[in-house]
């Protein structure tokens, strides 16, 4: 190559990396390959810079070509995006960068005659998404759907086949009492970032033709009307290509388009609406795109009821949260349905974080007499022990041993009907503080502090007042237990078994 770059990066990537890799590529925009040394190509992982470069005229071929290494401090797996800066006008262009990398350490991408495409569009050109629907007639019926627009300002009559026939669309109005409100009585054009419901009785194609969102995913929630839905917020993907994440918990359609559960991947599809919740009025959420991404929340616990006699239909979904974020209230959208949830101050949620505890409540209420299976999956949960407890029938369940139980359930059951009781390091101060002499319990402890002793069903069983280090004998029977060990704003916890 012949060094022609006449300008300073715009960009400066991030030092101290460990690993990196190579691309020789073109530029282009619409189509058309970029020929001069203005255009500088910045490579990004989310929002930070791990490469940049302007080309340089390669005389082999008579083209500007890009000879550009990203780096990483992470062998693989991480995304690569692309922008571009205009170095003739001073100004990052506003384009919509059409292909991405996975980061492998030593990648060689893109040789002579066979060069890279760092790829571009302007927002002026349309794109066409196409969203299939199910109708509730077909012989696999699927009710509603949480549909998102990719454009803005959609008028549903235009779009082939959504208003035809029997059909519903609604939006959500958490400001009303009577919160939604339908399409048929108060014609209404689709926004971006907002979620609608809709359904259709026989199976159709929404085709969207327009020009693809260019905004930052920034959506103002409201919280507003005293109602008892008033913070609640109907919201959707506005990215029409892209998967995308957001920094709460939410809620999606079940599969089988009856209600909405809590959802276990942090993902949202292109066109999906989701309920979310705003603690505060024109509190802003951001969707993140993530194209091709797919995660899921990091240290959860999914508590999953199935209905028995209906194919294993998923019924509703309890999660315990191990990090540090948000819960979610519990809210569905037929107050008919059978569903489980997680009491907590006085309230019912579906999504509740762990904080300091290892005992946990799991309220269920049956709507219809029959057959259910709780079923439990752990991600990224160091769980070393891990039961449930059925209140009613006094069944105690290693869940690491077989993760689902299964039971009969009436309407008239009370609705404290499990506890879940488990022991992990996730979280915890992992240090041990209870050792067995041979005649006693040692605990080491500085300063006064508080020993409970608990069983597996989450029952406070004795409680010992520590003034520093104490010897002590639990006058238990033979079996498993937590031993709680509270100083100040310190909480310890360690499982022991008693012979």
């Amino acid at each position: 190559m012949i060094a022609s770059v006449l300008f300073a990066n715009h960009w400066t990537p991030i030092t101290g990396t460990q690993y990196n890799l190579t691309m020789n590529g073109v530029i282009i925009i619409d189509g058309v390959e970029q020929m001069g040394t203005n255009l500088e190509v910045g490579a990004f992982c989310e929002d930070e810079c791990r490469g940049s470069m302007l080309p340089e005229f390669f005389q082999p071929t008579g083209q500007y070509v890009v000879a550009l290494t990203v780096v990483s401090n992470i062998m693989s797996g991480e995304t690569i995006s692309f922008r571009l800066f205009d170095h003739s006008t001073n100004e990052e262009l506003d384009l919509v960068s059409l292909n991405t990398i996975t980061f492998h350490n030593n990648d060689i991408i893109g040789t002579i005659g066979d060069w890279f495409e760092f790829s571009f569009e302007t927002h002026t050109t349309t794109q066409t998404y196409n969203l299939p629907i199910t109708g509730y007639e077909s012989e696999n019926p699927v009710d509603y759907y949480l549909i998102a627009p990719p454009f803005d300002g959609i008028d549903p009559t235009e779009i082939e086949g959504m208003t035809t026939e029997a059909f519903d669309l609604y939006y959500f109005d958490q400001a009303q009492e009577l919160e939604w409100v339908n399409y048929k009585s108060h014609a209404f054009n689709l926004e971006s970032g907002k979620g609608y419901l809709y359904a259709h009785n026989t199976d159709v194609t929404l085709s969207f033709t327009g020009v693809p969102y260019n905004g930052d995913g920034k959506v103002t929630l409201r919280k507003t009307g005293g109602l008892e839905l008033e913070g609640w917020n109907l919201v959707g993907n506005p990215f029409g290509g892209s998967t995308a994440t957001i920094d709460r918990p939410f809620y999606v359609m079940k599969s089988d388009g009856t209600d909405i559960v809590a959802s276990t991947s942090r993902t949202i599809r292109p066109m999906q609406g989701v309920f979310v919740i705003a603690r505060t009025d024109n509190e802003v959420m951001t969707f993140t795109p993530t194209p091709g991404g797919n995660s899921n929340w990091e240290s959860i616990l999914a508590l999953d009821l199935v209905r028995n006699d209906r194919s294993e239909a998923l019924v509703d979904r309890a999660i315990v949260r191990f990090d540090e974020g948000d819960a979610l209230p519990k809210i569905t959208l037929d107050t008919s349905n059978t569903h489980i949830y997680i009491p907590h101050d006085g309230a019912d949620y579906a999504v509740v974080g762990r904080g300091n505890e290892n005992t946990m409540p799991v309220s269920f209420k049956a709507m219809e007499n029959g057959s259910y299976t709780l079923k439990v999956e752990t991600t990224d949960v160091d769980v070393d022990y891990l039961h449930l407890v059925d209140n009613k029938t006094g069944n105690d369940v290693d869940l690491l041993v077989n993760p689902s139980y299964t039971f009969d359930a009436y309407i008239t059951d009370a609705t404290d009907r499990f506890s879940l009781v488990f022991f992990t390091t996730t979280g915890l101060n992992e240090s041990s503080f209870a050792f067995f002499n041979g005649k006693a319990w040692n605990i080491i402890s500085e300063g006064n502090a508080t020993l409970q002793v608990i069983d597996v069903a989450g029952r406070l069983l004795s409680t010992e007042s520590l003034n520093g280090n104490t010897e002590i004998n639990i006058s238990q029977p033979a079996g498993v237990y937590l031993l709680r060990l509270v100083r100040g704003n310190e909480v310890k916890v360690q499982k022991v078994v008693l012979h």
